[in-house]
């Protein structure tokens, strides 16, 4: 299929996070990671794509060219250091996060080439419980690890600690 440059809203956006590393087991530099699924039918192009952090003022990725979420796939997106203590991940696109992620607790955003918002979500310390743990999203209606679109993550009562 041809890659999809997106058209929705935050209440429709089709790119969404589902996995957040935010507070590591020690320093948090190079290690912490966000996991983002597109759940839409179509490959979407992240070229020139951003995350931010910050009230989703401070950027943290700039996607280059030809960086594709293949449709109802997700990519993984920090490090680039991967150890126990970051449980592992395999990173898809391996680039520091920095300045990271508030372990306190922040809003993260997912824009796309356009400066349209695909997922806003704001976390805090609530939502997980000390530090070296992943959350990851668990409410779907469809399919328990994918909401059905990016209103759904914004709850915490739709996010679990990674056992």
């Amino acid at each position: 299929p041809t890659p999809y440059f997106g058209e929705y809203s935050t209440n429709h956006g089709v790119l969404v996070f589902t996995k957040l590393m935010i507070d590591v087991y020690g320093p948090d530099d190079e290690m912490e990671w966000v996991e983002i699924s597109n759940i839409s039918i179509y490959d979407f192009n992240l070229s020139g794509s951003s995350i931010k952090s910050d009230d989703c003022s401070w950027e943290l990725v700039v996607f280059p060219e030809n960086t594709v979420i293949p449709a109802m796939g997700s990519i993984i997106v920090g490090g680039p250091i991967s150890n126990e203590y970051n449980l592992d991940p395999v990173f898809d696109y391996s680039v520091a996060l920095y300045p990271g992620l508030g372990n306190s607790g922040d809003t993260l955003c997912i824009k796309d080439s356009a400066g349209n918002v695909h997922d806003l979500i704001t976390y805090n310390r609530s939502w997980y419980e000390g530090s070296g743990n992943m959350i990851h999203f668990c409410g779907g209606f469809y399919d328990e690890n994918l909401p059905e679109d990016a209103m759904h993550n914004d709850s915490s009562d739709n996010w679990c600690i990674w056992e």
